[in-house]
C-alpha cells in the first residue's frame, strides 16, 4: 500500500469513527434531553452524520477540488443516493440474518457495518469523488 492510499484511508476511518460520534450524539441529545420521539431523532441524527460525512468526504479523504455549483451538487446527490442505498441494504441485511436465518443480532449488526463501510467507501471511490483526469 502506498502512501497516499494509506493516508486515504486513515482519514476515511478517523473521520467515519467522529461521524458516528456525531450521530450518536444528535440522537441523544435529541431524544433523551429534548424527548423527540427516538425515530425522529434518529433520522435527524443521520441526516447530521451524514452532511459531516459528505463534508469530510470530500475535503479531506477524497480531496474533491471541485467546488463550482453543479459539480459539487452531483457529488452532494450521488453521496446521500449512495447512503441511503447502503442503509437500505443494512436495514435489508439485518431482517434476513435475524428475522429468517436467525443469526445473532449483535454478530448480525457487526458483519453489517463492516459490509456498510466498505460499500460506502469504494462508492465514494469509484463514483461520487472519482478522480478526474
Amino acid at each position: 500500500m502506498n502512501k497516499e492510499k494509506f493516508w486515504e484511508l486513515f482519514w476515511y476511518g478517523f473521520f467515519g469513527v467522529i461521524g458516528t460520534g456525531v450521530n450518536i450524539l444528535i440522537f441523544y441529545l435529541l431524544s433523551q434531553k429534548l424527548g423527540i420521539h427516538y425515530m425522529v431523532a434518529n433520522i435527524t441524527a443521520w441526516i447530521f452524520s451524514v452532511a459531516f460525512a459528505f463534508a469530510t468526504n470530500k475535503i479531506w479523504v477524497f480531496k474533491s477540488k471541485a467546488w463550482q455549483f453543479a459539480v459539487w451538487f452531483k457529488e452532494c446527490v450521488q453521496f446521500v443516493t449512495a447512503r441511503i442505498g447502503t442503509c437500505v441494504f443494512d436495514i435489508g441485511y439485518m431482517f434476513i440474518a435475524i428475522s429468517v436465518l436467525h443469526f445473532d443480532a449483535t454478530v448480525s449488526k457487526v458483519i453489517a457495518n463492516v459490509i456498510v463501510v466498505i460499500m460506502n467507501y469504494c462508492l465514494s471511490k469509484i463514483w461520487i469523488f472519482k478522480q478526474k483526469n
